[in-house]
């Protein structure tokens, strides 16, 4: 996203900065244990056809760890570049969005990466 707008970015500084909140992403899917669409589907003799393959079979759904890391990367790089914060929200959004339509997430798997970020960002 700030390639677009042509800012030149570390992607080792980003990598860096978001791991703590991927590790925080990994240890609540880890806790609840919940499957994604597919696998709960398959589970309860449904038919549902993902839009994106099965690439994340073997991975917890809840919560949405690209939800979560793009939330944390507004909260960073909107602080960076405060005039960008608007346009980087709208990412998340699309993000929820995205993983909803792929059917690799619940809304509810998305709407709580949104409710963690809440709960951290005043640790922050």
């Amino acid at each position: 996203l700030l390639h677009h707008y042509d800012y030149k970015v570390d992607m080792e500084e980003i990598k860096n900065n978001l791991r703590p909140y991927e590790d925080i992403g990994l240890e609540l899917k880890e806790y609840y244990k919940r499957p994604r669409p597919m696998e709960f589907a398959e589970i309860h003799n449904l038919e549902f056809t993902p839009r994106a393959d099965n690439t994340y079979s073997g991975s917890y759904s809840y919560p949405s760890g690209h939800v979560l890391g793009a939330l944390m990367f507004y909260h960073i790089y909107g602080k960076k570049y405060p005039h960008l914060k608007h346009k980087l929200l709208k990412y998340c959004q699309r993000m929820k969005i995205s993983r909803e339509v792929m059917g690799v997430h619940f809304p509810s798997d998305c709407n709580f990466s949104f409710y963690v970020y809440n709960k951290l960002k005043n640790k922050l």
